[in-house]
């Protein structure tokens, strides 16, 4: 037997408080899982913020009216020049999709086990309203810095102003 105000209780089934203590208990239990299970506040603004207003290189715009969508290709694999295409999608594309929410991004991973065979395609494209390619953008072998200083200089945009920017705060 437990005691106390959310506990199982004694009772001799007259009047049902067995079965209102049980839901009780439950309850309790439940919002205490949920609470433990919260994940850190401080680790939530900081992944907000890396998405919002920690990649200033990230901070455009694409033309709407020139730009329908951006389509990634890379290797799901590391090697043979594809891991600067895993960063920059891991660093720059949230960004990028998060000032442009409605640009269409689409991110294809080619599986190759073989380190040998070094022909698994590394491309970024701009794709227009009609949905051909416009431009391309070779990203193997490639820093993820380097691709989005390249995509910066090759894509219609404009920068996104200062007093624009989101960033979150703790207060």
């Amino acid at each position: 037997m437990l005691e106390g105000k959310n506990r199982l209780m004694p009772t001799n089934g007259k009047n049902g408080r067995l079965g209102t203590v049980i839901v009780q208990t439950a309850r309790a239990l439940s919002s205490f899982i949920q609470f433990s299970t919260m994940p850190n506040i401080p680790k939530q603004l900081n992944f907000l913020n890396r998405i919002s207003f920690n990649t200033p290189k990230a901070h455009i715009r694409l033309d709407p009216s020139r730009y329908s969508g951006l389509k990634l290709v890379f290797q799901y694999e590391n090697h043979n020049g594809q891991m600067g295409a895993r960063k920059f999608w891991n660093q720059y594309l949230p960004t990028l999709k998060f000032y442009n929410p409605e640009l269409q991004m689409d991110v294809v991973r080619i599986r190759n086990s073989n380190q040998k065979d070094g022909t698994t395609p590394c491309y970024l494209e701009a794709l227009d309203r009609d949905g051909r390619v416009i431009d391309t953008l070779q990203m193997k072998n490639k820093h993820s810095d380097a691709i989005m200083d390249e995509f910066n200089q090759l894509f219609q945009r404009e920068q996104i102003p200062e007093d624009e920017l989101i960033q979150l705060k703790r207060n």
